[in-house]
């Protein structure tokens, strides 16, 4: 009975002593999975990831619901024949819709969900081996989307947290307070000069409907309009 003892002794200052070392051994990303310390490793790996920046212009209806609503909705142009369309389309058609208003809030998450998507591709592809020109064009692209983003959220919020980096812990997002309207703007024509200089004039193929040259010569004329530069 004493060996037993002993032996049971024994083992937990064993895993006690094993505790207080360093728990790096219990902190090793899945090897069964993909996740953000395997991945981003190769050309192919940025594609896809860029195909998920592309796919932020469809999160929570971005393009095909929200931003129709807070740019239309309150204007001539259109109006609610529905009457059970509800309470949050009505508040924004009256102008009284709040932060809690479903279409206010899922459209700011949205956009800031799509540009996370873009600093991922922008910071995580520099050290990727892969060609030069390719990563070059990825970077652009990535940039001309995050571009559009701050450009809906700088005309709908006015002031808004201006985030150029991958946010890892979600409570860093409470680091960033709202940036003056001018500088988003010079964040936004930085961007969309970057991708003007490196986007392509057209694709072929599956690459079709990427962001081209020309399409951040036109978003950067329509931010300068905004902004009357010139006029």
């Amino acid at each position: 009975m004493r060996n037993i003892k002993t032996l049971f002794t024994a083992g937990v200052i064993v895993l006690l002593t094993a505790s207080s070392c360093k728990k790096d051994f219990l902190e090793l990303a899945p090897v069964a999975q993909q996740n953000a310390n395997n991945f981003y490793k190769t050309g192919d790996d940025m594609k896809n990831a860029l195909t998920a920046a592309y796919g932020g212009l469809q999160y929570a209806g971005l393009y095909y619901s929200s931003m129709h609503i807070i740019g239309d909705l309150r204007s001539d142009n259109t109006e609610i024949t529905n009457v059970n369309a509800g309470a949050d389309l009505d508040a924004v058609d009256k102008f009284v819709n709040l932060p809690t208003t479903s279409i206010s809030s899922t459209t700011w998450a949205g956009h800031y969900q799509a540009i996370q998507n873009t600093n991922i591709v922008i910071e995580k592809i520099q050290p990727v081996t892969m060609d030069e020109t390719l990563k070059a064009r990825y970077t652009a692209e990535a940039k001309f989307l995050r571009a559009l983003m701050y450009f809906n959220l700088v005309r709908v919020y006015g002031a808004v947290p201006l985030v150029t980096k991958v946010i890892v812990n979600p409570q860093e997002g409470y680091d960033y307070g709202r940036e003056s309207v001018e500088n988003v703007y010079n964040q936004i024509i930085t961007d969309l000069t970057d991708a003007e200089a490196a986007l392509p004039f057209e694709y072929t193929g599956g690459d079709i409907g990427r962001a081209t040259k020309g399409a951040a010569m036109s978003l950067l004329g329509k931010v300068y309009l905004t902004q009357k530069d010139g006029i």
